[in-house]
């Protein structure tokens, strides 16, 4: 088991939606800014190091008010897995590596994200 702590704000569906929907390339900065965010703080289970074990992870969303959907704050989870395959920690995000993906949104006073991977044995 391993957790680690996402301290800056991930970009929702609806924000990644009307960039791409601006200009593609804006979109891609978007892409590539939040996966770098998220390689970063994988980085803190980087003695984990990459894994081709199958593992279930837990994620849960402090955010700081109730006004966006779950479904656009859930949208973060692309980024966080692509940046664990980045930090080395997984091999891949598919199937062959994830079993399964929870999520738990709490409002809060500053914005985080808890991710932690469970080995499935």
């Amino acid at each position: 088991m391993s957790v680690y702590e996402i301290t800056q704000e991930l970009c929702t569906l609806n924000e990644y939606t009307d960039a791409e929907r601006k200009n593609r390339y804006a979109a891609a900065k978007i892409k590539k800014d939040n996966t770098k965010i998220c390689t970063v703080a994988a980085m803190a289970v980087k003695p984990f190091t990459y894994s081709e074990k199958l593992y279930d992870v837990e994620i849960e969303w402090y955010v700081t008010n109730n006004r966006k959907d779950p479904d656009n704050i859930y949208f973060g989870v692309k980024f966080i897995l692509d940046g664990l395959v980045k930090a080395g920690v997984l091999k891949n995000d598919g199937r062959q590596n994830i079993r399964h993906i929870s999520h738990k949104i709490f409002t809060a006073d500053k914005y985080c994200v808890l991710v932690e991977l469970k080995e499935v044995k």
